[in-house]
């Protein structure tokens, strides 16, 4: 094989990987590999995963150009699964101030003669500004009423910017995307149970799944639905 045919980064994993594993990530290929593994051995598995891979790349692809952000007037961003459009107004401001919702649009302000990029971060910001304090709300809400319902109470409860999760739990104590307030209610309180759940059970193995299931018996659809909006759920 010409490994040229496919570019890939080579991660040697200095732990006791006995697999090769492939990853799509930023656009690129990342193959993780055990220390010993022949790079022959390597070369030839992404051969055989050439139409994955570029299933893969196609797919991350399509997904960027879709969800990429122009902060332009009538854009539409999401809140509680409802889309509404953006108003740009020009502003004489020079600090970044949260978004305001009037009249079903979410309207920012933005410097006069600010363009590009610059233009770009502040409307995101200002944005982020206005989502945040309305997800750790009604996240919380969530929460409180589901930890009242299973009996699954955790010490601390954080909404945060996570990058790679919709919500993670450590220890006693979980952590939710303020990202979620974009999704339906519905979503949101899969995302919320599934985190209560891992207070009981600390991996995905089937006792998580059935003690899952037993206080949300739709899990799958909501995961799935979830997982299609899930491009559509940013700033």
């Amino acid at each position: 094989m010409d490994r040229g045919q496919i570019e890939y980064q080579l991660e040697r994993s200095s732990k006791r990987r006995r697999t090769i594993a492939i990853h799509i990530k930023n656009g690129e290929v990342v193959v993780r590999a055990p220390q010993r593994a022949a790079r022959a051995r390597i070369d030839e598995i992404v051969a055989g995963k050439a139409a994955w891979i570029a299933k893969q790349l196609l797919e991350n692809e399509a997904r960027d150009l879709l969800t990429a952000r122009g902060y332009t007037d009538g854009e539409l961003f999401k809140f509680l699964g409802r889309d509404y459009p953006l108003t740009v107004n020009e502003t004489a401001a020079k600090r970044i101030k949260p978004a305001t919702f009037a009249g079903g649009c979410i309207a920012v302000g933005i410097p006069t003669g600010q363009s590009g990029e610059e233009r770009s971060e502040w409307a995101r910001e200002s944005l982020t500004r206005w989502y945040r304090p309305r997800a750790k709300s009604h996240i919380t809400k969530q929460v409180s009423r589901w930890a009242a319902t299973t009996g699954l109470v955790p010490k601390l409860v954080r909404v945060k910017d996570l990058k790679r999760s919709w919500g993670i739990c450590t220890q006693e104590n979980i952590s939710l995307s303020w990202r979620l307030i974009m999704a339906p209610a519905p979503l949101i309180e899969y995302v919320v149970i599934h985190e209560l759940c891992h207070l009981k059970h600390k991996n995905h193995s089937p006792a998580f799944y059935a003690t899952l299931a037993s206080f949300m018996p739709d899990y799958k659809e909501r995961r799935r639905a979830l997982k299609q909006l899930a491009p559509f759920l940013k700033v």
